[in-house]
């Protein structure tokens, strides 16, 4: 299996899960992993091959994939963008969340590669994932309006249509909000989970401020990365799968547990008018995504909001300064 985005933070957590498991991962990013991450990865059972390039590369794209040649390809490379970035940079956005799935399946066809897993993000849904029921993958619209939630749409459709083309098995991973081990400031990330904010602010005894609970269908990134490894080897798939929980939970939640892990940490709600401390990356929380297609693939998720909770924090013990980095960190 050959991973783009793989010093990233959900891909990262994928190539640790599979090298967990004994598989061999190359893995391709445009940045050396950090020291810890590469240690982490030399520590598993399976064998991890880093290789140095860049998706805004045809060129450079090509030559790996044609160096391995590997069964399946996982693309998790992008650009997740905020409203600065949005403006400061579209073309920049577009040039990696767009056309780089185009240059990465053209060079992964060229290289003989049967099968391509895309990462998606829940976010294509758009203004339609506020309302109705749970958000499903034929039944609810796609109705994108910021640019990033516009090139996940867009690189969804330039995977499946080059699939088409080409003969090649695409899959669609539409993953709902992730956080957890490996997610930082990389660069080339500006919307960190609330629950890294929460973290970072009781790791240094500071009071975490919400506008509102935050009750969304949060996953943690261990079982996204078993979820897509699911969705990788099963024989057959439908095109398009939502990957999250089914269930929901809060932000004031993690919260409340953080406050019984770290005495000094204090959270509230913000009162009227107040700047909140947490950036919950919108007014409203969106709905949940349906999971019978994940289902249906035969996974079932074991990580509730305790488990996932206790594991974090053994991750977040295990690499100090990772979670409150200095600012000048990536």
């Amino acid at each position: 299996m050959l991973v783009t985005g793989a010093a990233g933070f959900v891909a990262a957590a994928l190539v640790e899960e599979a090298a967990g498991r004994g598989e061999a991962v190359v893995a391709v990013d445009r940045a050396e992993p950090l020291p810890s991450l590469a240690a982490a990865w030399a520590a598993l059972p399976g064998d991890v091959c880093f290789e140095l390039a860049d998706v805004r590369d045809p060129d450079g794209v090509a030559r790996v994939l044609e160096r391995h040649r590997p069964s399946v390809v996982v693309h998790g490379a992008a650009v997740t963008s905020g409203p600065a970035r949005e403006a400061a940079d579209p073309t920049g956005i577009l040039d990696v969340n767009i056309m780089g799935v185009a240059r990465v399946l053209q060079a992964a066809h060229a290289a003989g590669v049967r099968r391509v897993v895309h990462l998606s993000s829940a976010s294509a849904y758009g203004a339609a994932a506020f309302d109705g029921d749970a958000l499903d993958e034929e039944a609810t619209p796609s109705r994108p309006e910021s640019l990033y939630s516009v090139t996940k749409f867009a690189g969804e459709r330039t995977a499946l249509r080059l699939g088409d083309l080409w003969g090649m098995d695409v899959r669609v991973a539409r993953l709902t909000a992730v956080f957890g081990r490996w997610e930082r400031d990389t660069g080339v990330r500006d919307t960190l989970s609330p629950q890294f904010q929460a973290t970072a602010l009781a790791l240094r005894g500071e009071e975490a401020v919400l506008d509102r609970p935050g009750q969304r269908d949060w996953v943690y990134v261990r079982d996204v990365a078993e979820a897509l490894l699911a969705l990788r080897d099963a024989e057959a798939a439908p095109s398009v799968v939502n990957v999250g929980r089914g269930r929901e939970w809060a932000v004031a939640c993690w919260c409340g547990l953080l406050a019984e892990r770290f005495p000094r940490f204090r959270w509230r709600l913000a009162e009227r008018g107040e700047t909140p401390t947490v950036d919950l990356h919108g007014a409203r929380d969106r709905r949940p995504l349906a999971v019978d297609r994940l289902a249906a693939l035969g996974y079932r998720s074991d990580w509730g909001l305790e488990r996932s909770f206790q594991d974090y924090m053994g991750w977040v013990d295990a690499h100090p300064g990772m979670v409150n980095p200095p600012t000048s960190a990536r």
